[in-house]
């Protein structure tokens, strides 16, 4: 019998791991630095679990459903759309955010994948940015491919079979990710992905305000009470760690956790 996963331990490791990139004197090269130390983290624990999945490249069924992200992750992001899309696939992205954001505005994970709206970074049935693709969409997983066919075409009868573990690897690491911002005062509400994106590719000066602080990604928050940030509370640390001036510092989570 395999021994228990410590998922507590992965958090709290990815959390140790980027509080201090994302603390004073953060810019972009530290959030992606931040963000590429925990795909690669995320991938070394996946890859332990010795996962079975269905998944491979051209299969896009989940790339029409509702994605979610926490504010350094879609800053790297727009950090590798800033670097790799030429002057023409940059304005074409900017057309398909923006048409997609105000078609999707308020709707949620259910009504999204109702409608089968596609994500504005798929191309030609892959994703545009794979590299640098949120925690989120690393977690989603499928052992059918047939299972996700009948999902797209019926979303209110979804019933795909994941890999547990897989998903846990980075939906834990996910989690240190919003406590490490929770520690250096910035929010850590999670962020409808299509919605924050536009944001930083409207306001050429939206990266730079975040990292003095502001909550430029306010208005792509998910609601309070939407089931994705619900199921993350357990993980919210308590008013006192967001005041803490050593935000690195390792903290048992579940002395942090909210009643």
């Amino acid at each position: 019998m395999p021994p228990k996963r410590n998922w507590h331990q992965l958090a709290e490791t990815a959390r140790t791991r980027v509080g201090v990139k994302l603390g004073v004197g953060v810019d972009s090269a530290k959030v992606c630095a931040a963000i590429d130390a925990l795909i690669a983290l995320g991938e070394a624990d996946a890859a332990s679990s010795n996962c079975r999945t269905a998944c491979s490249k051209g299969c896009s069924y989940c790339c029409h459903m509702r994605a979610v992200v926490t504010a350094p992750e879609v800053l790297r992001i727009a950090a590798f759309i800033e670097e790799t899309f030429s002057v023409e696939e940059r304005k074409a992205l900017d057309r398909r955010v923006a048409a997609t954001d105000e078609q999707t505005r308020g709707m949620s994970d259910e009504a999204w994948g109702a409608a089968r709206v596609p994500c504005p970074l798929l191309v030609a049935n892959e994703c545009s940015v794979y590299s640098v693709r949120p925690l989120d969409c690393r977690a989603y997983n499928s052992r059918s491919v047939a299972a996700c066919r009948d999902a797209f075409e019926s979303y209110a009868e979804w019933d795909v079979p994941v890999d547990a573990e897989h998903q846990s690897s980075y939906k834990c690491v996910q989690a240190g990710l919003l406590y490490a911002l929770a520690g250096s005062g910035r929010s850590a509400s999670l962020l409808e992905l299509t919605a924050a994106l536009r944001i930083l590719l409207e306001d050429p000066n939206a990266a730079v305000r975040w990292y003095a602080g502001e909550n430029v990604f306010a208005a792509a928050e998910l609601a309070p009470d939407d089931p994705e940030q619900q199921a993350f509370l357990p993980w919210t640390p308590s008013d006192s760690l967001r005041g803490a001036v050593d935000c690195h510092r390792v903290i048992p989570m579940d002395q942090e956790r909210k009643p």
